[in-house]
């Protein structure tokens, strides 16, 4: 009598889930391994933390009050810029928030934009691959606007308010929109663009009266993702008081910054032109 020895074999659904379980361990283990972004992700955490306890203080203070934070709308500004600053003074001085706050380390890579107290965004641009990809809150541009690609990587973590009248239009591209008239597009603080020449809007009390924009490139002054500028006074009169050293740095974020295409100084002929009163480029070629 003959026998027959039966071997068993593995299902396609258990081979499946098997490749399934190595794939998920290969990630862990790459995320365990992998120092820097284990760092990022600690750094992110710290943000995230920052974040959600001023906009917690906002929320407390904006049941009460009504208005603005500041004199002028904040678009995509840092939080402790001179410009955006009276936002956290204003919650210092309610007892919001602590006044050791204005001096956290972490406060420069916050995004603030404002025009009321009913609309407030708050945003960072997250370092670690897993904030930025995968997380869901992760999905908007420095602003607070709904972004649908993210392939990019420069998506921004935001917490934001009157969600309902905010505009969630997909934004395929971080460069600026076109528009009938471009040049109406300019920040007379703080313009976007370098190369940029004016009449003095400050130090005029030293005698200076033209400014000047000079580009720096995305280096390490600003968070990453904005685009160090420079922004030089001089008299036409040649005043003496108003010297070299009279300067501003600022930072200007995305669509601007193009600092995922050009992080480098830039020269006048990568721009488009045709702006006058003041001369100013109107966007990147």
């Amino acid at each position: 009598m003959s026998r027959f020895r039966i071997r068993s074999a593995f299902t396609l659904v258990e081979i499946l889930i098997i490749v399934s379980l190595i794939a998920v361990l290969s990630i862990s283990v790459i995320s365990v391994i992998n120092p820097r972004e284990q760092k990022y992700k600690a750094e992110d955490a710290k943000i995230k933390n920052l974040i959600s306890e001023i906009f917690k203080a906002h929320l407390r203070y904006a049941q009460f009050e009504k208005g603005t934070y500041l004199d002028s709308p904040a678009v995509s500004l840092q939080i402790n810029s001179p410009d955006a600053i009276a936002f956290l003074q204003t919650l210092v001085s309610e007892d919001e928030l602590k006044q050791s706050i204005l001096f956290d380390k972490n406060l420069d890579k916050i995004l603030l934009t404002t025009n009321s107290i009913d609309n407030v965004s708050l945003c960072f641009l997250p370092k670690a691959k897993s904030n930025q990809i995968y997380s869901d809150d992760t999905r908007y541009d420095s602003e607070g606007f709904y972004r649908q690609d993210c392939s990019d990587k420069q998506c921004y973590y935001c917490l934001v308010t009157d969600t309902d009248s905010k505009d969630y239009e997909a934004r395929i591209t971080i460069y600026p929109t076109a528009t009938p008239d471009p040049c109406s597009n300019y920040n007379i603080a703080r313009p976007n663009f370098p190369f940029t020449t004016d009449f003095a809007d400050k130090y005029t009390e030293l005698g200076c009266t033209n400014f000047n924009i000079r580009d720096q490139g995305c280096d390490s002054y600003c968070p990453s993702g904005q685009r160090h500028l420079i922004k030089h006074y001089s008299s036409i009169k040649l005043d003496p008081r108003c010297t070299s050293n009279l300067r501003e740095d600022y930072c200007v974020p995305e669509p601007y910054a193009n600092c995922l295409y050009h992080p480098k100084i830039s020269g006048d002929n990568e721009f488009n032109w045709g702006c006058t009163n003041p001369r100013r480029p109107y966007s990147w070629l």
